[in-house]
């Protein structure tokens, strides 16, 4: 006899940090413009957590709006799955 697991996904949520840093910042900050970024990233701007800010607040606030998007659940949340997703990628220079 086997026995079959089931799960659902009942709500998720996201997070971004408020603090956003975009390519014309970086144009101030070092010889760039905005199109050599994008054609080399694809990246316009970008979010930064704040120095007190750690992964798990992030995730924190996220959580809190999975659970606002669930339905009504009768046991309760029984785990989280967190994703982390970093989006660096080798840039080659001229």
């Amino acid at each position: 006899m086997s026995i079959r697991y089931y799960a659902k996904i009942s709500g998720t949520g996201m997070y971004v940090p408020d603090k956003i840093l975009t390519n014309f910042d970086l144009e101030k900050m070092v010889d760039t413009t905005d199109e050599w970024i994008k054609t080399r990233t694809g990246m316009s701007e970008r979010h930064l957590a704040a120095d007190d800010q750690a992964a798990s607040d992030l995730a924190y606030e996220a959580t809190k709006e999975a659970e606002e998007d669930e339905l009504p659940l009768t046991f309760g949340i029984e785990s989280i799955l967190f994703l982390y997703y970093l989006s660096y990628q080798g840039v080659l220079t001229d």
